[in-house]
């Protein structure tokens, strides 16, 4: 750990995710993380860090940052790569005293009423903000 490093992180999903960023920074820490053999924590910047993983990794709850050797709170800003995965672990139980939800291009977007549906009727929330919520 500690080693300086220079990389490329994203871009590599499909060619709506954009060019890869490159990063240089410096290597916190390298290990096995549950399922996945490598994981990486790059801090980068002022104190901004990068988790990297080999496969795609949805965050549910904050256990990977205590996993990980990150102080939760320690950090002013944490964020998600996630759709609404992170809603239950971080929104519900009361960490995040704030959202900003990102509407980002990529395979699933958070408002689903830009996908062209084809087949399905457009009066159901949330494809139609208008149409009335189930009770």
């Amino acid at each position: 750990m500690g080693d300086k490093v220079s990389l490329d992180v994203g871009g590599w999903a499909e060619e709506t995710s954009g060019k890869p960023v490159k990063i240089d920074g410096t290597l916190e820490w390298l290990g096995k993380y549950e399922h996945m053999d490598r994981v990486a924590v790059i801090t980068f910047g002022n104190n901004n860090r990068v988790i990297l993983t080999p496969v795609l990794h949805q965050v549910t709850d904050p256990d990977i940052f205590q996993g990980l050797g990150i102080n939760l709170a320690k950090q002013e800003i944490i964020v998600l790569k996630s759709r609404v995965h992170f809603w239950r672990g971080f929104v519900e139980d009361g960490l995040a005293k704030a959202v900003v939800v990102i509407d980002a291009p990529g395979l699933g977007p958070a408002d689903v009423s830009t996908i062209p549906y084809k087949f399905g009727p457009r009066t159901l929330y949330p494809i139609d903000r208008n149409a009335k919520k189930l009770q």
